[in-house]
């Protein structure tokens, strides 16, 4: 059970739980961290974008009930909306 579900990550990223953007995953863990490139994390973020409809596919023929399907829906949609 999530215990504040306004959380949008569970660890801070760099002192923020939610309200983040796309620029504080890019420059923190994709630049600081892991030492991407630019080139690279387009690349990833593309592979992200298509991988999409499988994932909406995985979640449609899975067993969880309808209100859980749609739960796991919206909070695809709002991750995704982040990039």
């Amino acid at each position: 059970m999530i215990e504040d579900p306004d959380k949008e990550i569970a660890l801070t990223l760099k002192g923020k739980k939610r309200n983040l953007k796309a620029s504080d995953f890019m420059d923190y863990y994709a630049k600081e961290r892991l030492k991407l490139n630019n080139k690279t994390i387009e690349l990833i973020l593309e592979q992200m974008q298509k991988g999409t409809t499988k994932w909406k596919e995985l979640i449609e023929i899975s067993f969880l009930s309808d209100d859980m399907k749609e739960r796991y829906f919206n909070t695809l949609e709002s991750r995704l909306n982040i990039f």
